[in-house]
């Protein structure tokens, strides 16, 4: 069986494309986004419990024009450098160089697939017009070829200031050769000098302590990092030392590299707050003089402090993008206590109210989602909230750029489908996000009214576009109602004097029978308790269509 479809209904909304042919290495840099044009959605392409099979990315391929016409115009890829092993999902990056196309590490591919997949991807996705954003690790290296002698001092976990006796000789996995690779590409190799520190000693077989590495041209750990355990430098495997030239060097030459070979369209940047600033503002700047139509980057930083994050922002003028950790987390205890929750908070403290046009909005993504080995930055939300929280950050006005998570939209796999099936998870929303996503494609335009008014049920209005000369636009407008009570609610909202006498349902089929917009343009629209409803024109243009979208099929793979 094949990785599943939407619905034939979509072939009445496809537009034609031609797949391009060339067989040209060097792809074209896309052009960047940001998702402030024409309502455009970030799609996270992978979770964490994909399948080992080399083939995510041809599912993507598969999958790329139903994306499009959801309204996706950025895909984030999964990691796509060579890791420590062929299984692994990236993060322990090994070898920048290595898109899946070297014998290195036991398999020539990575878990997502090989560099021909990957290309072949890129191709599609400019024919379609669908940008690629790359998931870069520049914190750490992993997996390394051989030991080293260095010297250094242990210092405490819990407190990264803290040294723990004196200086000594270690002997740590921190030699790169890159043998498969046969210096195609670069002929630079890492050294302990390179990094800052490790926490694994080979001799002793232990990580109990985390070793900093010091030398003549050493300074320590980066000053300019997040200050969680005194300093935040230190995350894992064999930390980067960006203080040295020839490390800068690399990176930089990598990313040009990469943006070419890949065509992609900007980066989502891995372990922010682990990583100096200043080095990164300096990576950003060398990019933007390389491609100065400007690349897209997002940064993945965990901390929800706008006394945190807000310096951070501004020190890169508005270039870094950042998750909204806060929204994620105020959503989250919402979700979990909502007899005691203010709806009306749900933005307080967020990127999204303080700094929206560098914000990119989710609700679970890979770090999130409910990992059964260990817990991680989660963040859970109740299942029965995530529709709600779509509906803010997919349909509410805002410069805010949402992001779908493909487990949501596609279901999650097993960690370990043979023993343990019963743990694998159906799309979220039950099965209503496509709906949700072609609703901000088609109606989700024009000013907005906001009616945040009680503390179980809050909703907002769009009001739409005016067509050309102020004709009638199919831009026009919609009407959402979020409760998280456990009873019945109808909140009054205004959606536009030019929408007297038009009847409205509930595009989501959770809610019975029409409202009538009055002759000033005001309706009454119900919701059900702890649901959410999106009502709109039942003669909108394209209604008809988005709602032959039934539930998605669950996720078949090839193995």
């Amino acid at each position: 069986m094949s990785f599943h479809g939407f619905k034939q209904v979509f072939s009445s909304l496809r537009t034609t494309s031609n797949e391009e042919s060339s067989t040209q290495t060097e792809m074209n840099p896309q052009e960047p986004s940001t998702g402030m044009t024409d309502n455009t959605t970030l799609f996270q392409g992978f979770e964490w419990y994909l399948p080992s099979d080399g083939q995510q990315y041809r599912r993507l391929a598969r999958s790329l024009k139903s994306l499009k016409l959801l309204g996706v115009d950025q895909v984030w890829l999964p990691p796509g450098c060579k890791a420590g092993w062929q299984g692994s999902n990236g993060y322990d990056v090994y070898d920048l160089y290595d898109l899946g196309e070297f014998d290195q590490k036991g398999a020539r591919g990575t878990k997502h697939g090989d560099k021909q997949a990957l290309t072949d991807l890129s191709r599609l996705a400019q024919s379609i017009g669908v940008k690629l954003c790359w998931d870069a690790i520049l914190n750490h290296k992993c997996a390394a070829d051989y030991t080293e002698q260095c010297q250094a001092v242990k210092v405490d976990k819990e407190n990264r200031l803290k040294t723990i006796g004196g200086k000594h000789e270690v002997e740590v996995w921190t030699g790169y050769n890159f043998d498969g690779r046969k210096d195609k590409y670069s002929s630079f190799k890492y050294h302990w000098h390179h990094f800052t520190g490790t926490d694994w000693e080979a001799r002793l077989e232990s990580n109990e302590h985390i070793y900093r590495f010091v030398g003549d041209d050493k300074p320590g750990w980066a000053n300019d990092v997040d200050d969680t355990l005194g300093n935040y430098d230190y995350l894992m495997g064999n930390d980067l030392d960006h203080s040295q030239k020839e490390v800068r060097d690399d990176l930089h030459a990598w990313a040009e590299w990469i943006v070419k070979e890949v065509g992609v369209s900007g980066f989502r940047l891995d372990a922010v707050k682990h990583m100096s600033q200043s080095f990164l503002k300096a990576w950003i700047e060398c990019l933007d003089t390389k491609f100065p139509k400007h690349l897209f980057f997002v940064g993945e930083y965990w901390r929800g402090d706008l006394d945190v994050l807000g310096p951070v922002i501004e020190k890169f003028n508005g270039r870094l993008h950042l998750f909204d950790v806060a929204l994620a987390g105020n959503m989250s205890k919402i979700s979990h206590d909502p007899v005691a929750a203010d709806l009306r908070k749900v933005f307080e403290g967020t990127l999204t109210k303080h700094y929206p046009e560098q914000a990119v909005t989710f609700i679970l993504n890979h770090d999130t989602q409910p990992r059964y080995e260990r817990d991680h930055h989660v963040i859970p939300i109740s299942p029965w909230f995530i529709p709600l929280g779509y509906a803010l950050i997919l349909l509410r006005q805002t410069p805010s750029y949402p992001s779908v998570f493909y487990g949501d939209l596609y279901g999650i796999q097993s960690p370990d489908p043979q023993n343990t099936p019963h743990l694998a998870q159906p799309p979220s929303c039950l099965g209503i996000l496509p709906r949700l996503m072609l609703a901000r494609k088609l109606w989700a335009y024009g000013p907005s009214r906001e009616y945040f008014d009680d503390a179980a049920c809050v909703g907002f209005t769009r009001l739409g576009l005016a067509g050309a000369d102020g004709a009638a636009s199919k831009k026009e407008g919609l009407a959402v109602i979020l409760n998280i009570g456990t009873g019945y609610a109808v909140k009054r909202m205004f959606v536009g004097a030019q929408r007297r006498g038009q009847r409205f349902t509930d595009l989501l089929d959770f809610a019975w029978g029409e409202v009538v917009v009055d002759e000033e343009g005001w309706g009454v629209f119900p919701v059900g308790p702890r649901s959410v409803g999106v009502w709109l024109n039942s003669q909108a243009v394209g209604r008809e269509k988005v709602e032959g979208l039934t539930r998605i099929p669950e996720m078949v793979y090839r193995t």
